[in-house]
């Protein structure tokens, strides 16, 4: 098959992460698979590519800078898609959420038989309705909704993530959910790697070392975590924290003056996006996924198939992945999640770390994951012929 996969920007985080894998993963089963963004969105994410030879290219070199420029954009877009599909002999396009990517592909694939236009949900983003967002986001996804009856399929993450789309209104033809899928061969436990980050963090065994893992945004949802932390503080004299996440330390400087004030900044260790996560999970006594909207949570999984154990808050497929094996919060309550590390921490003893890596083979394996998108693509062609 000949597949175009559309996402907003090339990027380090999850969801263009799990694209990117999803790209390789289909390439080495003999499918021809590029990947097309409109953007990029920081530099560095190229190391998220494992196969040199898999085609990822933006459209423009940076955001729009207005309405004005944001229309000259989409329906320059618009035309490129429509170039790519013809030259590339498109016969699916997959786009990765269904707003902005997805309002683009429906033109881009206007009056053509192929490619077959495919609707994706990925992140926390659009499973909830944030206050601010850019006038043209609004917009897609206003239109989307309206000609979303003509998407052939939309393929989800999560029951969840389907759940709430379809009460926001999207009436695809066809609904399907397809759990992301964890490299089992990259995912797991290193405890060299973990030792040597732990000394190199100033963290002695002694230490109970709870990991926060994302893009500081306020869908993750930071803030909540830091005050849980400050909760723990004052509680258990050797919790330690840290923080992995965004591409630049300006991206954290609010942050670090939020735990500054709380009076646990000499408690915090602060890291921008590694390029290896491994050693993270294999440091860490535990992760905390503090998000009020998510998809399917890669981190939760991928800490799980090394061997850590994870409190995380009850969004999208969250409490799914870690079942009886974690600790399952409200969103938006650092006290909530404070109380649920501390629990965590009683269960550290008797942790069983190959428990949890069987809990992640079992339902979320890789090899799984393409055979499912293998078959739905499939399908789809078949119901074009």
């Amino acid at each position: 098959m000949k597949i175009v996969i559309l996402v907003h920007v090339l990027s380090v985080g999850g969801a263009e992460r799990q694209f990117i894998q999803l790209a390789e993963g289909l390439k080495l089963r003999g499918h021809d698979v590029r990947i097309v963004a409109l953007h990029v969105s920081n530099p560095g994410w190229q190391w998220m590519l494992q196969a040199n030879d898999t085609l990822a290219t933006a459209l423009f070199d940076q955001n729009p800078g207005g309405p004005i420029d944001s229309t000259r954009q989409f329906i320059s877009a618009i035309r490129q898609l429509r170039q790519i599909f013809s030259e590339h002999h498109t016969q699916i396009a997959h786009g990765a959420n269904t707003g902005l990517m997805a309002t683009l592909l429906w033109f881009a694939t206007r009056g053509r038989s192929l490619p077959a236009m495919v609707w994706g949900q990925r992140g926390g983003y659009g499973l909830t309705r944030p206050r601010k967002r850019a006038a043209h986001h609004l917009l897609a996804a206003r239109f989307a909704r309206a000609v979303s009856h003509h998407a052939p399929l939309l393929v989800a993450n999560s029951e969840a993530g389907s759940r709430a789309l379809q009460r926001d209104g999207l009436r695809c033809q066809r609904f399907e959910v397809v759990p992301n899928g964890i490299d089992l061969t990259r995912f797991k436990r290193d405890d060299r790697a973990g030792d040597q980050l732990r000394q190199h963090w100033g963290f002695d065994r002694k230490h109970c070392v709870i990991g926060w893992i994302g893009r500081p945004t306020p869908v993750k949802d930071l803030e909540s975590f830091l005050k849980a932390a400050a909760v723990i503080s004052r509680r258990v004299a050797d919790a330690r924290f840290v923080v992995v996440g965004g591409h630049n330390a300006g991206k954290q400087q609010r942050y670090k003056l939020t735990a500054r004030k709380l009076g646990i900044e000499k408690q915090m260790v602060w890291e921008i996006a590694r390029e290896q996560l491994v050693p993270v999970y294999s440091c860490i006594d535990m992760l905390c996924l503090s998000s009020i909207a998510e998809g399917f949570p890669n981190v939760v999984a991928e800490s799980m198939a090394c061997g850590t154990p994870c409190v995380v808050t009850d969004v999208g497929a969250a409490a799914e992945i870690v079942g009886k094996s974690g600790v399952i919060v409200p969103p938006g309550s650092p006290e909530s999640l404070a109380e649920g590390i501390l629990k965590m921490m009683e269960r550290l003893d008797g942790l069983d770390r190959t428990a949890l890596r069987d809990s992640i083979k079992s339902r979320f394996n890789f090899d799984r994951h393409l055979s499912a998108m293998e078959c739905i693509y499939s399908d789809l062609l078949d119901g074009k012929s």
